[in-house]
């Protein structure tokens, strides 16, 4: 599993940025501050509040909605510090992590994450939680229009076989992305 480090290096990847916002849009997650419900918090910890709304009761908060259960085990492994917006964005790339949805994520393949999350996030496509989740082609959409404004990437050639990324490291791969979107910008 990536460390805190190597996530920190994740964050700078344009589809990285874009799936964590789609993430968030889809969670309802406007800020770091938001709570399950709409509401917002203050504090730079979790505040771990039962709220019930839309017929559910969560302890989610922040931008992608972290059960508090979650965020604890993320945090405690992790080491961080906080619940601040760089810790959060980290926790949002290990759950992806603790999935193995992070090769996908790397080459641009975020339909191909969202199926492999389970229940990580309630509200994507293909989530097995049960409840109520966005449209694909909405996701979709909103996802393709936040790369494009992050400056695009190189997405997985369709029907690539992801398991040939087997024995490099994330960290190599994510540099070898970077530099072919680099190249193709020129």
């Amino acid at each position: 599993m990536p460390t805190a480090a190597q996530y920190r290096s994740y964050l700078q990847l344009p589809q990285v940025q874009a799936a964590l916002a789609t993430i968030a849009w889809a969670e309802g997650g406007k800020s770091y501050s938001t709570l399950f419900g709409g509401g917002s918090f203050t504090g730079s910890q979790h505040p771990n509040l039962a709220i019930t709304a839309g017929g559910y009761t969560s302890t989610a908060a922040g931008r992608y909605q972290f059960l508090y259960r979650t965020w604890i085990e993320i945090k405690n492994r992790l080491g961080l510090e906080d619940f601040g917006p760089f810790n959060q964005d980290i926790a949002a790339l290990d759950l992806i992590s603790q999935r193995g949805q992070v090769g996908r994520l790397l080459a641009g393949d975020f339909e191909g994450m969202m199926r492999g999350l389970g229940c990580a996030w309630a509200a994507l496509p293909y989530a097995t939680c049960g409840q109520n989740t966005r449209p694909l082609a909405q996701t979709m959409n909103y996802f393709n229009s936040a790369v494009s404004a992050l400056g695009g990437f190189v997405p997985a050639p369709a029907g690539a076989d992801l398991d040939t990324f087997a024995g490099v490291s994330s960290v190599m791969l994510a540099l070898g992305l970077l530099a072919a979107v680099l190249i193709l910008r020129d």
